[in-house]
């Protein structure tokens, strides 16, 4: 008898990955990369920009005519969000199915590897098995985490692309810049191109040097490819001109999602996609790109989502995040003369402290209203204490109450810390729909 789909996401949630995780993952997924050797695989890393990067590349790629996998983490609402085809996440009734053939398989073939599964790793190799049914021209890996030793660093890609190199997930990565990006500059493979972002100097030389150890060229924003002209308009939006010497092309194009920050996020889409146009011998709808690029969306990354109050949510969850952000609130017409307040809120494992007193200091102006939302690891008042009042920081037990104080007023919103937290801000203001 089928499981429910509950089930089998609380059986998810409930594995434990097992030691030679990475060992692991090569064994169980080499028979299915077989099966996909005629699918074009980009691999992406990044400490922040890789969904919005990854979006970028498939719709330009499905409004190309190509046929794409997407795979990426995490997610708003429902682990179904993970696995796309052609711009539509699984259903929930495909998902059980294919756990289930996911399941069969390895007890059939690595009866001694399926206790040893963690969550994310059975997302991965239920990924590639979807893969296997789907058979896409091109399938995008966004990786978990880091990149060295990731699950996703199965597969010999295309192209690789480093969106950013900034701290976070230190405990498993490293607590220095260097150290983060040899973990990012391990999805680098022999003689394929690698599109690289910016990044601190030291970071840049740690990926380069991997490179070239690899024989992988690089192409690096604003040296190969380059954005100039950045303009932000009323709109919110931000318009620029793309050039890209190596496909001689040069394009004014707007952004369709809001900040700065996603200029370079769509140019590093940009120029990995001119790469894989010219691979595979097709021409590029000049004229039409504006249009394609319009109909990007990307839930969560600086996305309004309420007019009473004004709101705004964005995934922002470590500091230099955080500071992009702040860049767009400061910056961006469409915030200027408006009355704002930052909500926030962290898990407690990631570096809450750090994002405040940035905040504190950089931006002492802006109340910022700290709240709680449901995970026995977010954020307490205790644990908040040192930055109340009279810091013009106020907590407050949950984003309702947030809401209902602000509901009547012209306060302009910006929701940003934990993707729980902003899942549970957008639950409650457009409901369970992405």
């Amino acid at each position: 008898m089928s499981q429910s789909f509950n089930t089998i996401v609380e059986k998810l949630y409930a594995a434990k990955s097992g030691q030679q995780k990475f060992e692991r993952m090569q064994r169980i997924t080499k028979p299915l990369l077989k099966e996909l050797q005629e699918v074009s695989f980009v691999h992406i890393a990044g400490t922040n920009g890789k969904g919005s990067t990854s979006a970028f590349l498939d719709r330009l790629l499905l409004d190309h005519g190509f046929s794409v996998g997407l795979f990426t983490s995490p997610h708003l609402y429902s682990v179904t969000e993970r696995l796309k085809y052609n711009d539509e996440q699984i259903t929930e009734s495909d998902f059980v199915t294919l756990y289930e053939k996911t399941y069969r398989m390895i007890a059939e073939c690595f009866p001694n590897d399926l206790d040893n599964l963690g969550f994310f790793e059975w997302l991965t190799v239920m990924n590639f098995v979807f893969l296997t049914e789907m058979r896409p021209d091109v399938a995008i890996l966004e990786v978990g985490i880091g990149g060295l030793r990731d699950s996703t660093n199965v597969i010999d890609p295309d192209v690789t692309i480093i969106t950013t190199v900034g701290l976070d997930h230190q405990k498993m990565l490293g607590n220095t810049i260097d150290e983060i990006a040899m973990q990012k500059a391990g999805i680098i493979k022999s003689r394929k191109p690698v599109y690289v972002g910016r990044m601190p100097e030291d970071a840049l030389y740690t990926v380069e040097m991997t490179a070239q150890a690899y024989n992988a060229p690089v192409y690096l924003l604003d040296r190969e490819f380059k954005v100039k002209n950045v303009t932000d308009v009323d709109s919110g939006l931000t318009s620029f001109d793309f050039i890209n010497a190596q496909a001689n092309s040069h394009y004014h194009l707007t952004c369709p999602l809001i900040g700065r920050y996603q200029v370079d996020n769509l140019a590093l889409a940009l120029a990995c996609f001119e790469y894989l146009m010219a691979k595979k011998h097709h021409h590029v709808l000049e004229k039409r790109l504006p249009e394609i690029l319009m109909h990007t969306s990307w839930p969560g990354r600086f996305e309004k989502v309420s007019t009473y109050p004004v709101t705004y949510i964005d995934s922002a969850h470590n500091v230099a995040a955080v500071a992009h952000l702040m860049l767009t609130v400061t910056q961006n017409p469409a915030f200027k003369s408006k009355s704002i307040v930052l909500v926030f809120s962290a898990l407690t494992r990631k570096n809450y402290a750090e994002m405040l007193d940035f905040l504190r200091q950089k931006y002492p102006e802006y109340p910022i209203a700290l709240t709680s939302f449901d995970d026995c690891h977010s954020l307490t008042k205790y644990l908040v204490t040192k930055w109340l009042q009279p810091n013009n920081v106020t907590f407050y037990p949950s984003i309702k109450a947030v809401l209902s104080k602000y509901r009547e007023t012209d306060t302009q919103l910006i929701c940003f810390g934990s993707i729980y937290f902003i899942s549970e801000v957008r639950l409650a203001l457009v409901g369970p729909t992405i």
